[in-house]
């Protein structure tokens, strides 16, 4: 049952999202909203570059909330991975927490809070934006970038480099 799943994941340290069917995997979300409160990090086995698998990287950088690994390096060298994230300190992975807490509403769903309760009207004071805000300005950004003969994964990523990062 979920329940029982999500209660077994908040008691790891590190939650493991491999590639799936789809090159951005549904446990990259979980994971992000566990890690937010207070539950595993994310561990992120990516299969390409991170511009192309992962979300907003045009300004989430992705080194401040997850540690990443290459699909290679993962079959190939996984005891070396598990080496590095033993050196993690409490200290870092608080540093994490708060980085995914600071970026959580781009990854949770909840339903808009407007005045009066009712579907039309303007958002309520304090309106907390939820990752269909965000998709939507993901895709505002793409209809700017088209517009100016750009690529979204023309742009840097942000924080730089990922193998600054890679485990």
């Amino acid at each position: 049952p979920s329940h029982k799943y999500f209660a077994n994941a908040m008691g790891h340290k590190f939650c493991l999202a491999a590639p799936g069917d789809f090159v951005s995997t549904p446990k990259i979300t979980e994971y992000v909203a566990m890690g937010a409160y207070g539950g595993c990090l994310p561990l992120l086995v990516l299969a390409g570059k991170p511009s192309h698998t992962l979300p907003y990287t045009r300004w989430l950088d992705w080194c401040s909330i997850a540690y990443i690994v290459s699909d290679s390096t993962a079959r190939k060298g996984m005891d070396s991975v598990l080496a590095k994230l033993d050196l993690v300190t409490a200290e870092e992975a608080a540093q994490k927490r708060a980085a995914l807490l600071a970026v959580r509403d781009a990854f949770v769903f909840r339903q808009p809070q407007r005045e009066g309760g009712g579907a039309a009207g303007a958002f309520a004071p304090g309106y907390q934006p939820s990752a269909v805000d965000f998709l939507i300005g993901e895709l505002c950004e793409a209809s700017r970038a088209a517009k100016a003969n750009q690529t979204l994964g023309s742009q840097p990523l942000a924080g730089g480099p990922y193998s600054r990062c890679m485990l």
